[in-house]
């Protein structure tokens, strides 16, 4: 893959906001994004592969309290010009934001980019086909009653530029990519599945997700239906866990809070969750999928714990929320994935990541007497009320146990709850972290949650 200078996004980035100035605007700011991306896909035995390049720009010009936006799929300069006029049009038409300080000025404090490896430059489409196929391949060797296997591996090169008439002029790159598989195991008429993903910065073998996504799909056969609800300890493993930072994300953004629809809003200081549970956003974290040097607005990135032993110690803020309450962004203004630049900066975590325990799954399981362990998959979970807290979500691949042990596999459950309540009554977390496109959650033991067949 060719890529081009970040220095000269940068410097694009700029002359942009210096355009959109001389439209008219008191204070501008542009961002470029230029990304490309290789993807290769089987299902149903069908190859297919992909491959793309993104490059666009949003421009925000400011007059008095108006913030105009205006966004092209192209960072050829003429249409980044005639983007940057469209901005200042708009300004002019905008209603006031009476809320609306500024755009944010420089910040200097230590910031660090995320992982760029080299060698996924160089990966082309026949390398992932090759990989996708090995793959599904050694999940079908796994056992004959695997009925269906389906996967894919993608690959992502992005760079980012961000200047406005403030002084900020910065930017950042990043690799990264991924693989999963999906397989679906069939004994007389049962069917249960399976699943298996890796998430890196830097090129990695994906040698044995099919056979490991083979084996759950077995390990799942033979399930039993849950007799009846129950009020039961759930035990959520590391790939379910992170259902609680999704829901999380939402309650601490400084926006939330603000605008009064953060049930954690005014507990700055208090107690909101068991006295172990420590949870940060770690922006430095090298193999978060989402680190990087600068958030979306160019301010530098930051380490800071959101809850510290069971007590909340931040929000997360971007800099239109930061300037409200006349304090410094928190490097948390994002833009959202994809195609980026068509978005004005809302808020979100880098990469989260809670503090493990010392114990490993397997030793969770055994400090229950009856429990259900949630394990790979949960489906519901963006159906969840973010202002509240309450969910109810769909366990594909729950088990049963019983005195410690685990006796059998569930047909899927509904598991509910809220997850405010859930945090306060967490008995242990694991040692088991695995990083998530979100960042790294161990495995997560509640007291109590409905559960329904």
């Amino acid at each position: 893959m060719a890529i081009p200078s970040l220095d000269e996004l940068i410097s694009f980035a700029e002359k942009v906001a210096a355009k959109t100035k001389a439209y008219g605007a008191e204070e501008a700011e542009s961002y470029v994004l230029w990304g490309q991306s290789l993807d290769a896909e089987i299902q149903g035995g069908l190859v297919s592969i992909r491959e793309g390049e993104t490059a666009g720009i949003g421009v925000r010009a400011v007059i008095g309290k108006r913030v105009g936006f205006a966004a092209a799929s192209s960072i050829d300069e003429r249409k980044a010009f005639d983007t940057a006029e469209k901005a200042v049009k708009v300004a002019q038409i905008r209603p006031e934001d009476p809320k609306f300080v500024q755009l944010p000025d420089p910040v200097k404090r230590e910031s660090r980019s995320g992982q760029f490896d080299e060698k996924i430059l160089d990966v082309t489409g026949t390398d992932i086909v090759k990989a996708v196929k090995n793959i599904v391949e050694e999940a079908k060797e796994v056992d004959s009653r695997i009925t269906y296997v389906g996967g894919s591996i993608g690959l992502v090169v992005n760079q980012f530029a961000v200047a406005n008439t403030r002084g900020i002029n910065v930017g950042d790159r990043g690799t990264g990519i991924a693989g999963g598989i999906y397989c679906k195991a069939k004994q007389n008429a049962e069917d249960r599945t399976g699943t298996e993903s890796i998430f890196s910065r830097k090129l990695v073998d994906f040698t044995g997700i099919g056979t490991t996504a083979a084996r759950r799909a077995i390990e799942s056969l033979g399930a039993k239906k849950l007799d009846a609800p129950k009020t039961l300890p759930v035990i959520f493993d590391s790939y379910t866990s992170t259902m609680f930072l999704s829901l999380l994300s939402y309650a601490v953004s400084a926006r939330s809070v603000q605008e009064s629809r953060s049930a954690l809003g005014g507990k700055m200081g208090e107690k909101v969750a068991w006295k172990n549970f420590t949870v940060k956003d770690d922006s430095w974290m090298q193999d978060g999928m989402r680190t990087a040097k600068y958030d979306a607005e160019g301010i530098p990135t930051t380490v800071k714990p959101v809850i510290e032993k069971g007590v909340l110690k931040n929000y997360l803020y971007d800099s239109y929320t930061a300037h409200n309450e006349g304090k410094t962004s928190t490097g948390n203004a994002a833009r959202g994935s994809g195609e980026s630049y068509l978005q004005t900066p809302g808020i979100s975590p880098v990469n989260w990541y809670v503090e493990p325990g010392k114990k490993p799954l397997e030793d969770l399981v055994t400090e229950v007497d009856e429990a259900i362990l949630v394990r790979f998959s949960l489906m519901g979970v963006g159906h969840s009320n973010y202002i509240s807290g309450d969910f109810s979500v769909v366990a594909t691949n729950p088990f049963y146990i019983r005195k410690g042990t685990i006796v059998y596999p569930l047909h899927p459950i509904t598991v509910a709850g809220n997850v405010y309540e859930a945090l306060t009554n967490i008995i242990e977390i694991g040692s088991d972290l695995r990083l998530s496109l979100t960042g790294k959650s161990p495995s997560i033991l509640i007291s109590s949650l409905s559960c329904t067949p």
